[in-house]
């Protein structure tokens, strides 16, 4: 018998490793040292050999956008049980790959302390990645907060900013390889 799992569970961003798990058992007891070939309808995606627990992995991060069935066979095994040839399948749905995009932010001028607070949001984001706002183009600018992403992909922070800092007119958010800049001006409202 042979049962497949993943993780993390479905859905999944694009580009997101999914780990694929074969279980190999006979007659209820883990079948060691079977050879089991992952494929998708597209060819095949891994080869594992199952250890003690009778299980076998592969991990991929190239499944394409949609609904993907994968199937785990068992194609040689050296076991009294009639094994090789058998299978399961299961289904992994990947939605298209999150683009990190900052939202204009405004901020408000406290002229008792002479600062001012803006407000940050980038959306687009993994869901607990943590998110860097800069302030101007790019991410070398000086940081003026940081968040942690939703699971919603949003990442919101509020800074205080120095009169000094109010030069700036761009802010970029940053998380991972990915970056977007927006514009930081006064609030009209």
């Amino acid at each position: 018998m042979v049962t497949l799992t993943s993780a993390p569970p479905s859905p999944v961003a694009a580009g997101t490793p999914v780990t694929f798990t074969a279980t190999v058992t006979c007659s209820g007891a883990p079948v060691v040292g079977a050879l089991v070939l992952f494929t998708t309808p597209s060819g095949p995606i891994g080869v594992g050999v199952t250890g003690a627990t009778g299980t076998a992995t592969t991990t991929t991060s190239l499944l394409p956008p949609g609904t993907t069935t994968v199937t785990a066979t068992v194609i040689a095994a050296t076991t009294p049980c009639t094994c090789i040839g058998v299978s399961a399948t299961t289904t992994v749905t990947v939605g298209s790959a999150a683009v990190l995009t900052a939202q204009p932010a405004c901020y408000r001028l406290d002229l008792t302390t002479l600062t001012a607070q803006a407000t940050f949001t980038a959306t687009g984001a993994t869901p607990g990645s943590t998110v860097t706002f800069h302030l101007g183009t790019g991410p070398n600018g000086p940081v003026a907060c940081t968040a942690v992403a939703n699971a919603s992909g949003v990442a919101t922070c509020t800074a205080t900013l120095s009169l000094f800092q109010l030069i700036f007119v761009t802010y970029t958010a940053t998380s991972g390889s990915q970056s977007s800049t927006s514009t930081l001006g006064p609030c009209l409202s």
